[in-house]
């Protein structure tokens, strides 16, 4: 079986801890491990690298993660489940196993409903994903804001100062509960419990004036104050609906008045979740509603302007400009392919010969990951056997590099991941991949020439 398995979003302790796991249980079962570097990010690129006992080695001991990491989203990139999608049919994977949080294994689960095998491994410190008491990361987190705390309790206690502690948690608190109990936090406020500032005040002065002329007050970086009305044992209702079926029934806060004219224009500009059964709104009234709509109306205008369109026909504008612009992008990208393709077929009559092996190592400006995927395909259709192909390009500040070799030699012990490593690592960065497909770079392109000059040099050591 061949599995693969990538870290991503924010690092965390026992993320090396995991790889190392996955990779001597895998192969002493007999089965190969392909790590992808930077999270999604190099399942979208295809760059990863074999993973072997030799690779793994005592790394549970380091921190962050080997394969590192990043906060790449598919979905948020064009045909990125697609090219996941391809990245893992053509390097063969059985199963991937995502390392990750919130976000990683939100992907993780869209890839898995579509039909391919996936194993997630909660990763997070902010403990924040169901199904799950304790992710990896988060013991070590509260460890050390139970640490911090007690580091700044003596400059608190010297100085008779409220020190408040914002620890991480948008939208959960076990961090702050956790890390903040253990510390001896004296308040702890949290996202899933808005609190009252009066009440904050109200503990705190009791602690003065009980001696104890200092304070800790830990707060999730999501916790949100209430306002600061005050409600007696009855309060106001307001009932939406028709009383024997309403829509809803909420306590009646904020600012009252005589009637809903007095109001004038209300406007939502945001919306979204301040707490577990909590919803926050922001709007404008009045004159603000106003000012804003004049605002935005100018906005539209502007737009309408830039569009050469009436304000009206804006939208349908936008969308016509929006498809003009793919297929121009589809079409620049088939006439690259083709001028590609063109270069390519000129060079292939001139494939050198190492040791015995057809080698092709060229540099073709212009060219994506995509094409450079697609000449390998082509070269393997001409070289079956006894092959390597090397093909770098440079886009903008980025040095992108392929390597392909055919299956008789990497049975001889040359591999792709292998090479473009060699090459890239000469460019100031790093690669890897499939021992029949691998891509890599840097940024380095005035070592580019030098890099691809040491290729045949490689390829002769390793025959050797």
């Amino acid at each position: 079986m061949h599995l693969a398995i990538l870290t991503g979003g924010g690092d965390a302790p026992g993320l090396n801890a995991v790889i190392r796991a996955v990779v001597y249980r895998a192969v002493s079962g007999g089965h190969r491990v392909t790590g992808f570097l930077r999270g999604w990010k190099g399942v979208l690129e295809d760059q990863g690298r074999d993973l072997g006992i030799e690779d793994v080695r005592d790394i549970h001991k380091q921190g962050g993660t080997i394969l590192l990491s990043s906060r790449t989203n598919p979905f948020k990139v064009e045909n990125g489940m697609q090219r996941i999608a391809d990245t893992l049919s053509r390097n063969s994977i059985d199963c991937l196993i995502a390392v990750g949080g919130e976000d990683t294994l939100g992907v993780a689960r869209k890839l898995s409903e579509s039909g391919f095998k996936v194993l997630g491994v909660p990763k997070t410190i902010d403990n924040d994903l169901a199904a799950t008491d304790y992710t990896f990361g988060f013991d070590t987190a509260i460890n050390i804001v139970m640490e911090s705390l007690d580091r700044l309790e003596t400059t608190a206690r010297s100085h008779e100062r409220v020190v408040v502690v914002e620890i991480m948690g948008r939208h959960a608190g076990w961090m702050a509960l956790h890390g903040g109990m253990a510390g001896g936090a004296s308040v702890i406020l949290l996202p899933e419990e808005p609190f009252d500032t009066d009440e904050v005040c109200r503990i705190l002065r009791s602690r003065w004036d009980e001696g104890r002329h200092w304070a800790l007050v830990a707060v999730a970086e999501g916790a949100m104050a209430l306002f600061g009305e005050k409600y007696g044992d009855v309060v106001r209702t307001i009932t939406i609906g028709d009383p024997d079926h309403r829509h809803s029934y909420e306590l009646c806060g904020g600012t009252h008045l005589d009637r809903t004219s007095d109001v004038g224009a209300f406007l939502i500009v945001s919306e979204g979740s301040a707490a577990a059964g909590v919803r926050r709104i922001e709007a404008v009234t009045g004159r603000g509603a106003y000012e804003l709509v004049a605002r935005r109306f100018k906005m539209l205008k502007q737009a309408a302007a830039a569009l050469k369109s009436a304000v009206e026909e804006v939208p349908q504008k936008a969308e016509l400009v929006q498809d003009e612009l793919a297929a121009a992008r589809k079409q620049a990208a088939a006439l690259r392919i083709e001028l590609a393709l063109s270069t390519f077929h000129v060079q292939l009559s001139k494939v050198q010969t190492v040791g015995g092996i057809n080698l092709l190592v060229m540099e073709l400006p212009g060219a994506d990951k995509e094409t450079l995927s697609q000449l390998a395909d082509r070269f393997r259709e001409k070289y079956p056997a006894n092959g390597i192909c090397v093909i770098a390009t440079v886009s903008g500040e980025q040095v992108i590099v392929m390597a392909a070799v055919t299956q008789d030699l990497i049975k001889k012990g040359l591999k792709a991941g292998d090479l473009v490593g060699h090459v890239s690592r000469q460019l100031g960065a790093g690669g890897g991949g499939a021992p029949h497909l691998a891509f890599g770079g840097g940024r380095d392109a005035a070592k580019l020439s030098e890099a691809l000059a040491n290729v045949p040099g490689w390829v002769e050591g390793k025959m050797n």
